[in-house]
């Protein structure tokens, strides 16, 4: 109902006024999906701005992936270290446990550590173009780990609920009235 409401406030050119957060189950999956957004752009700032996304980028160039593509996508690069991400989000006020709930990182005895590590990022968003997930692909055939990994469910996640891509076909679906 709420999703309807404001799109159709924003077709007639209204303004809603709500209070948001009002609960802490809301204040918390709106504190994920921040930290969700800034991990997103975080990966795809390292696959394009980074000499530690070269590999990644030439892996893409070589499967036929274009710049335009994978930025549509919002594809990115998670560095081969532990704690790269943690440290990222620390610096922007999200602390350990927030991020493990949020599924970003594995707790441990030592603090936690990087769920992504040394993985090409496909940012997996809702229908409204909220980060919610990953999904990554690791590059190293070396590495003895699984190939392709996900986030696990959580608060703002339900793999069963997701479509990838469905945010970036949304409007083509909408004009040709058919998926």
């Amino acid at each position: 109902f709420l999703e309807a409401l404001e799109t159709l406030a924003e077709k007639a050119g209204v303004k809603l006024e709500r209070q948001r957060g009002d609960t802490p189950e809301a204040k918390l999956k709106e504190r994920m999906l921040e930290a969700h957004h800034l991990a997103a752009e975080y990966y795809h700032y390292i696959l394009f701005s980074h000499p530690l996304g070269e590999k990644a980028r030439a892996y893409l160039s070589s499967r036929g992936v274009s710049d335009k593509t994978a930025k549509t996508y919002m594809i990115g690069y998670s560095p081969n270290s532990w704690d790269s991400l943690i440290r990222y989000l620390r610096k922007k006020g999200y602390d350990e446990k927030l991020l493990s709930h949020a599924g970003l990182t594995v707790p441990s005895a030592r603090g936690g550590y990087d769920r992504f590590r040394g993985r090409l990022m496909f940012a997996l968003r809702d229908h409204r173009g909220r980060t919610i997930g990953f999904s990554g692909r690791l590059l190293d055939p070396e590495v003895k780990e699984a190939k392709y990994i996900n986030s696990p469910e959580t608060p703002i996640y339900t793999k069963g609920h997701m479509l990838f891509g469905l945010d970036v076909a949304k409007p083509s679906i909408q004009r040709e009235n058919t998926a």
